[in-house]
């Protein structure tokens, strides 16, 4: 690597600097002070003005008189329970604020709280509950006869069926018993909807291991159960938004096991991560019964407008149901991803007998002409009491701003569902078609 910066001039030293920097004064700090000088020339004013009025008197007055009477009057303008009175407020807003699991370190920041105006937050997790869930699967629509999934060849199982994308069919899971999780069960689901949950599955950040007492290695995958129990017999890691993804495909699928073994069919070999650069990942696998050379498959996920835009195989129209679809999913509060899956042929690779690249414009292998696979509908729901809380906020006078890097359809909706926005027209409080 190449150093170029230490010590303070290093990011963590900019942050230590700024920490030891001055504190700033709050508005509070600022105002008493600004009072205090206005006491200030006005006490002096008045002291100036009884000498002279001492002075101007018909009664004559020693010095010692006039000095007592200028500063008696002086001292008579300055506040003295100006301090306690500031304190005890204070200690009693701080005192309301605590029995409302309020915890205040600095008293003046009492007051600078009453003082905001603008609340910026953050969505995932703090306006949301930041569990994140599959709510619906949309895939190009499918003729009536369909070949098995299961039985077809490993060259083909990854890659939608053949033919244009003349609309989508979106696919939505039963709602548990709780009536919150929604529960996917692999019935009557098409080959391009088993075909993308695959993809799912394998391109994914998100780690998956049988617990303690279940068989690991290769050889013994075949004894897995196919219990759908996640808590007790699997553990799944990462971020929210690929456990979700993944929980739901191994669903689809049949159960956690179907990930492991497909996982180990469709061996890993390269992989660009995703980033806000390229808003999209990409994974490279190879069957493990195929030859090199002609078991390459490329799955890619991420941002629909990104991904969309390597399906150069697509017509405009194509396109635009593809985009309808997308924003039909967003404005119901969904965060939309979009997954395209492409071959690599003979010669493709040229003479390179490894994958290199981090972006479109310097991988040595090709990224275009890739066939869109489908998309993923991911609920983030809002967290209890927050819209009360919005309200609470606006009626005080406090406007709420939601940050997010979400699809601005997406923001609007849960923005909408929150009462920060206006309820889209067409949507009823919850984000669904009125």
């Amino acid at each position: 690597g190449l150093v170029f910066a230490t010590g303070d001039n290093s990011f963590l030293g900019k942050i230590a600097s700024g920490i030891k920097g001055p504190r700033t004064r709050s508005t509070l700090e600022i105002q008493i002070e600004h009072f205090v000088h206005i006491i200030a020339f006005v006490a002096i004013g008045i002291g100036l003005l009884s000498v002279v009025a001492n002075l101007l008197s018909r009664q004559q007055r020693t010095a010692a008189e006039i000095v007592e009477n200028a500063t008696t009057a002086l001292f008579a303008q300055v506040p003295e329970g100006l301090l306690p009175t500031v304190t005890l407020s204070l200690m009693i807003a701080s005192s309301q604020l605590s029995r409302r699991n309020v915890l205040v370190r600095k008293l003046d920041a009492v007051e600078t709280l009453g003082c905001v105006s603008v609340i910026c937050s953050d969505k995932t997790g703090t306006l949301t509950t930041g569990k994140m869930s599959l709510a619906a699967l949309a895939v190009p629509a499918q003729v009536d006869s369909l070949p098995a999934w299961e039985s077809g060849p490993p060259s083909q199982r990854l890659m939608p069926l053949p033919g244009q994308v003349t609309g989508l069919e979106t696919n939505w899971p039963q709602r548990s018993v709780d009536g919150v999780a929604p529960e996917w069960r692999c019935q009557e689901m098409g080959w391009n909807l088993k075909a993308l949950c695959a993809c799912g599955m394998l391109n994914s950040a998100a780690a998956l291991v049988p617990s303690t007492d279940m068989p690991r290695r290769p050889s013994q995958l075949a004894l897995l159960p196919t219990s759908r129990d996640w808590t007790e017999s699997w553990q799944v890691t990462g971020s929210p938004t690929e456990v979700a993804i993944l929980r739901a495909c191994a669903d689809v699928l049949g159960s956690p096991a179907c990930a492991l073994k497909l996982r180990a069919e469709y061996k890993k070999v390269f992989e660009i991560p995703f980033n806000s650069d390229n808003k999209w990942m990409l994974t490279i696998h190879r069957h493990v019964d195929e030859t090199p050379d002609t078991s390459n498959h490329m799955i890619l996920k991420g941002a629909p407008e990104r991904v969309l835009k390597f399906c150069t195989a697509l017509s405009n129209d194509e396109k635009k149901r593809v985009e309808a679809e997308q924003q039909a999913l967003a404005s119901r509060g969904l965060r939309v991803l979009g997954v395209a899956v492409r071959s690599l042929r003979d010669g493709e690779l040229g003479n390179a007998t490894t994958f290199e690249g981090s972006n479109p414009e310097n991988t040595n292998f090709p990224m275009d002409a890739f066939s869109f696979l489908g998309l993923f509908g991911l609920e983030d729901p809002p967290k209890s009491g927050v819209s009360e809380a919005v309200d609470a906020a606006k009626s005080a006078g406090v406007k709420v701003v939601m940050v997010t890097g979400d699809h601005p359809d997406t923001a609007r909706a849960i923005a909408g569902r929150l009462g920060i926005l206006p309820v889209m027209h067409g949507l009823g409080e919850n984000g669904e078609p009125s």
